[in-house]
């Protein structure tokens, strides 16, 4: 165990640590390395591991595990204390079994919609904001036209229009 910062240098130490472990094993078929998903925290990491040059020669699989899966996971344990060590303990177990149900990491692609997604909601909000202001000017501006013209709505008037135009020019076409 050795515990490592959450920056590029602790990154880069934890995939040396990592490369220095498996180029003195070779019998491995592939590596996974499990982390709870910590929200902001992780994804960094996860994007350095996962596109890592020094470990693609390993086939590595970095999974962002949900932290109440691992929790109730954990529950199995019979009076396991909690501290950083036991915690990767119980991560680690937790692949070993074949628990993980969720798939590999795929940083790129989830940053790319969580952006998309993220630039969605803000066109959405900005509609819905100018959509606002719109009807409220609309409001103030024509809200005492219906006196002036004897109890009337305004818009009233064009539907009503409408559909005879309509009709006028189907019967032109016709003739």
């Amino acid at each position: 165990m050795k515990p490592v910062e959450n920056t590029q240098e602790g990154a880069v130490l934890l995939e040396s640590l990592i490369v220095d472990v498996l180029t003195a094993n070779h019998q491995f078929k592939y590596v996974v390395i499990g982390m709870e998903s910590t929200g902001f925290y992780g994804v960094h990491l996860a994007n350095f591991l996962s596109s890592s040059e020094l470990l693609t020669p390993f086939s590595v699989r970095v999974y962002c595990l949900n932290p109440k899966e691992v929790k109730n996971y954990k529950k199995s344990f019979n009076d396991i204390g909690k501290n950083d060590g036991i915690d990767s303990f119980v991560i680690a177990d937790f692949a070993r079994v074949g628990r993980i149900s969720s798939k590999p990491w795929r940083g790129s692609q989830y940053l790319a919609l969580q952006r998309l997604t993220r630039h969605r909601m803000h066109i959405t909000e900005c509609i819905a904001r100018e959509k606002t202001y719109m009807l409220n000017n609309i409001f103030l501006k024509f809200s005492e036209y219906a006196l002036l013209r004897n109890g009337e709505h305004p818009f009233q008037i064009n539907m009503v229009l409408q559909p005879r135009l309509f009709l006028q020019s189907s019967q032109q076409m016709r003739t």
